[in-house]
């Protein structure tokens, strides 16, 4: 991920919905992603300005978190970039009507900012890319567990294996 130095309510946006959906993608393979947490999180860390760096050490110091648990970074990361996008509308710098993602909404729903059609206005509902279902979405599949079997399932229905799209080509 590129790192924003000094980057825009929205640059931030993008890029903490991107980091989620790399962690969502990580977990939809059946990773382990807690494991990876002393490598992945000063990855994710290193995306965003110092001082948001240095606030998520103050508050992981100050309630004896661990600096590598994804969960706690990711609501921190939320509740930081809200911050700035009210901070930004308050100050008339952005318009309160921007077609910005709320950070919340990336959980597991894929958000084209700016769309307008009459699709995007719906809930999105559960949808399992394994087993080719509603109801559950693919990171929460028990049936599909095993990580080998999900990467052939991905590669046979051609869908992109990190967004879970089909696509025109694969890419691991």
């Amino acid at each position: 991920m590129t790192p924003n130095r000094f980057a825009s309510a929205e640059a931030l946006n993008t890029t903490y919905i991107e980091c989620n959906r790399r962690i969502q993608a990580l977990r939809s393979l059946g990773e382990d992603v807690k494991a990876y947490g002393r490598v992945l999180l000063p990855k994710i860390l290193h995306a965003f300005p110092d001082d948001i760096c240095r606030r998520w050490i103050i508050q992981v110091k100050r309630e004896g978190h661990s600096e590598g648990d994804d969960v706690k970074l990711m609501e921190f990361l939320e509740e930081e970039i809200d911050g700035v996008l009210t901070e930004q509308k308050i100050r008339g710098e952005i318009s309160p009507a921007s077609n910005f993602t709320p950070t919340s909404a990336t959980l597991h729903v894929h958000y084209k900012a700016g769309s307008t059609s009459r699709k995007s206005r719906r809930s999105v509902e559960p949808f399992c890319v394994f087993r080719e279902c509603n109801g559950h979405w693919a990171q929460d599949c028990k049936t599909v567990t095993d990580g080998k079997e999900r990467v052939e399932k991905l590669k046979s229905a051609n869908r992109c294996f990190l967004s879970l799209t089909r696509s025109s080509q694969s890419r691991l």
